[in-house]
């Protein structure tokens, strides 16, 4: 399973650079809504967008005006969505699967920057990832991705005797990613209990019912509780002795989560101006940009973790990570 392979490279200095500078100093103030869904961090693409904008030339209070949404739920970002339309804002940021979803609903007019979508056509917001078509481009992940994480964690414990799969009924991603594991965890040989929450309510009732041997780790089917609720998740599943996957790589360092499997999310947030954000704001229709899925992933594994579970971490692992956390 290969981790590392190549982003599409950031357009960068030079002329480009140059003339980038002169049309963000062109006099207008350009508005730009970010919509992100998970109030509990901020995505950590954010900052690295707004330096490369920067770079750009455009200054935050001078001739662009930076409006963000951090919100909670589903239902926060479809208000906060429609009132960027309200507000005829000239851009949306849609930073994960829901953001993009609620921008969706609220305009088919306004450009749409996805940052952190998990399947752009099956979800609708695309015909093709070569021609969107609509107004709505930029960055898709891997649709398969609790697929990879099941399969990393079989190789860092290859004797599992369950997993707890979280997902949500209520999100469309769910259907596609629980098929998938379970097909994934019956060629692992790896027993899966597959629990349904969507809220802080919910999961906190489905790890009441737990109790501690009734699974070694915990992954998730689906992109509102990956993006939501894993910092709630996290001391639960290790109150009951299981270990976590993550999807960002902060908690595996400062939170104690087993391993993350994820892009770097700096330079997604750097490539987005470069390929998205500033050729829409330059006048480039949004369906005319072609979605690009992100192939470079990273590896985090907190080998502690693992020890405290007897696990050992093979030479695949050890090989393939980008970084090991003692």
């Amino acid at each position: 399973m290969s981790t590392r392979r190549e982003l599409l490279a950031v357009f960068g200095a030079g002329a480009f650079a140059a003339c980038s500078a002169s049309f963000a100093q062109s006099g207008k103030v350009w508005r730009i809504g970010f919509l992100h869904v998970g109030d509990d961090h901020m995505p950590p693409s954010y900052d690295p967008m707004r330096v490369a904008m920067g770079e750009l030339g455009y200054e935050d209070g001078r001739n662009v005006r930076y409006d963000f949404s951090n919100v909670a739920d589903d239902r926060a970002a479809l208000k906060a969505a429609q009132a960027f339309a309200r507000d005829r804002v000239d851009l949306i940021v849609a930073f994960d699967q829901e953001a993009c979803s609620a921008a969706h609903v609220a305009t088919k007019t306004i450009p749409i920057v996805m940052i952190h979508a998990s399947n752009g056509i099956a979800a609708g917001f695309a015909k093709t990832l070569a021609r969107p078509g609509g107004n709505m481009t930029g960055f898709a992940g891997r649709a398969e991705l609790p697929v990879k994480e099941l399969e990393i964690l079989h190789e860092i414990a290859p004797r599992l005797s369950r997993v707890l799969l979280v997902f949500d009924s209520h999100d469309a991603a769910s259907v596609g990613w629980r098929g998938d594991v379970r097909r994934a965890a019956n060629a692992l040989g790896v027993p899966l209990l597959e629990r349904d929450a969507r809220d802080p309510a919910s999961i906190d009732a489905v790890f009441a019912g737990l109790k501690a041997g009734d699974a070694e780790a915990v992954l998730f089917a689906s992109t509102s509780v990956r993006h939501r609720h894993q910092k709630q998740v996290l001391p639960l599943a290790t109150a009951r002795g299981m270990a976590m996957v993550a999807s960002r790589k902060d908690l595996v360092v400062d939170g104690g989560a087993l391993f993350s499997y994820s892009y770097d999310f700096s330079k997604v947030g750097r490539a987005a101006v470069s390929r998205y954000i500033h050729p829409v704001l330059r006048g480039t229709h949004p369906g005319d940009l072609p979605i690009e899925e992100v192939t470079e992933y990273e590896l985090v594994v907190n080998r502690g973790v693992a020890s405290r579970h007897g696990w050992n971490l093979s030479q695949v692992v050890l090989v393939q990570a980008e970084r090991i956390v003692e």
